[in-house]
Formats: structure tokens, C-alpha cells, sequence
């Protein structure tokens, strides 16, 4: 069934965070920094072999690289367009105003642990059998780190932001599932960021799950070009494009993992997302021309 491949993936993001949200405040900081640094490594390890899937190929016998000049020029006009139009900002402070929400979560966390407190207390001096308390109450609650924005909300935003949009598995699986049924792709995806939505969400809150919002919102326009113009997409997003697009999406994925892995506030990786938008102007430029053209 066509579309049943956004579906899972939507709901892979969210049951993922819900999932997290069990452990939010209750892991050791030790612990928070490994898991983080240890998904940036393994966000690393994925961008490394989407970008050596399509951006080296063979032909006959011989390595070569598909359309390296305007891959760099995306990424290059595309970074100078995030860096002067502040997108990674601008998506800080989207994150930021959602941190209300975050401030919530904490003081229902602490009221809670205020009330087990008490429950233990007051069991003591009655000489009463003690509450029973569970395995995730037994843990110290700390403050987790923020180091991008400063506020583990916006953190747990900015990354999720990248990490469900910029993946070329999105785009691919996508085009994959509205074509013809697949949803290889958007299952493996599913996984992945099942995984990392728990880990951002059992960090930084649930900042993370918002970033459903604009991944479902791509996908499902995505789909819907592709169902009603199969023709012009099928014509528009031939081989080369589409791996120019993958690439791009590896290396911001790239950029964001070095981040994730060394606690690196630069490059921003959020900023490089305008390059998508540079190799789709231009086929698009080519592909009018020649429409003129074979009139």
C-alpha cells in the first residue's frame, strides 16, 4: 500500500521519543555525553557510506565522481545562504520558544520526585513498609548538556531538525514508496531515527518530536508531486540528481555527526540546507530551456 512507509516512519519518530521521554532527567550526565557523542559516530559512520554509495562510482574498471563540481558549488553557495539568512538561528530559536514546554516537563518531574520523597518519609517515621519505588526512580536526576544552543530543548530541536529532513533516505524512500509501493528505505529510516529520537528525546526532552512536523510535511509533499506527476518526476529526477541530492545529504549528515561526536558549535550543519535547493534550481533552469528548446 502506497503511503504506509510515511506512516511508520512518523510513528517510528514519535513512539521513539515517548519511549525516551520515560528516561528524561534519570541517566547520569557520564552517560548522556556517551550516548551522544556515540550517536554523533554512528551519524558519521551512515553519511560516510551514503557519500561514498554516490559520489564515487565505477565505470568501466575506473573510479569516478558524479557531478563534483556542482555538488561543492551547492554546498558552497548554499552554506553562504544559511550563513547569512542565520538558519541554524532561527531554528535555535524556534527550539527555544518550544522550551517552555520543556521547563514543564521539569517541574512535573520534580514535583513527582518531590512526592516519592515524601512518600519515604513519611513511611519512615510511621514505621510503615516503604513505597515501592522503581528502577528508573532509584537513578539520580541531572541536568543534561546542551552543547550547540545552550538549551538542551533547542538541542534536542536543532539536531532532530537535520538528522529526520537532511537524510537522503527520506527523499529517495519517498519517491520509492509513491512510485511503486516500496518502503525499503523508509523502514531502514524508520529505524534509525526510532533510535536516535529516543536517545535525543531521553536527553534533551521531547524538543526532538517536533521535528515530525516538517519531516512529515516534506514527505507527504514529496509523495503527492510524485502521485499526481509521476511524468514530469520519473523526467526531473533522473539518476544524476537524485545522487547529487544524496550526497548533499550525506555531507550535511557529515557535518552535524563531527558536531554531535566532538561537541563542535562550527561548522553548523543546519546552515548548509539551502545547497538542496542549488542543484534542483539548476536542472530546473536546464530542464525549461530544453522544454523551449524541443518546441
Amino acid at each position: 500500500m502506497k503511503g504506509i512507509g510515511i506512516l511508520v516512519n512518523i510513528l517510528a519518530v514519535l513512539v521513539g521519543g515517548g519511549f525516551g521521554l520515560m528516561f528524561r532527567g534519570k541517566l547520569k550526565i557520564s552517560l548522556q555525553k556517551l550516548l551522544y557523542r556515540t550517536m554523533g559516530l554512528a551519524v558519521m559512520a551512515v553519511a560516510a557510506y551514503e557519500f561514498i554509495q554516490h559520489y564515487f562510482v565505477m565505470s568501466s574498471g575506473e573510479v569516478e565522481l558524479t557531478g563534483s563540481l556542482l555538488v561543492i558549488m551547492a554546498l558552497v553557495v548554499g552554506g553562504l545562504i544559511g550563513y547569512l539568512f542565520n538558519i541554524s538561528g532561527g531554528i535555535t530559536a524556534i527550539g527555544k520558544t518550544l522550551s517552555k514546554k520543556d521547563e514543564d516537563e521539569k517541574a512535573k518531574e520534580s514535583a513527582r520526585l518531590d512526592r516519592l520523597s515524601r512518600a519515604v518519609e513519611l513511611s519512615v517515621e510511621k514505621d510503615m513498609k516503604p513505597p515501592k519505588v522503581s528502577f528508573l526512580d532509584k537513578l539520580p536526576t541531572y541536568a543534561a548538556p546542551a552543547p550547540m544552543t545552550n538549551n538542551a530543548y533547542a538541542d534536542g530541536f536543532l539536531i532532530g531538525i537535520v538528522l529526520f529532513c537532511a537524510n537522503s533516505m527520506l527523499f529517495n524512500g519517498v519517491m520509492a514508496d509513491s512510485s511503486s509501493g516500496e518502503t525499503t528505505l523508509l523502514l531502514v529510516k524508520s529505524v534509525i531515527d526510532f533510535v536516535a529520537c529516543f536517545l535525543l528525546c531521553s536527553s534533551f526532552g521531547s524538543g526532538a518530536m517536533y521535528a515530525t512536523i516538517p519531516m512529515a510535511v516534506l514527505e507527504v509533499l514529496i509523495f503527492g508531486v510524485n502521485l499526481v506527476l509521476p511524468n514530469f518526476t520519473a523526467e526531473f529526477f533522473d539518476p544524476t540528481l537524485t545522487g547529487q541530492i544524496s550526497v548533499i545529504g550525506a555531507v550535511i549528515l557529515l557535518v552535524l555527526g563531527i558536531q554531535m561526536a566532538f561537541d563542535r558549535k562550527r561548522p553548523k550543519a543546519a546552515d548548509l540546507l539551502p545547497a538542496y535547493l542549488i542543484p534542483l534550481l539548476y536542472y530546473g533552469i536546464l530542464f525549461v530551456v530544453n522544454l523551449f528548446l524541443s518546441d
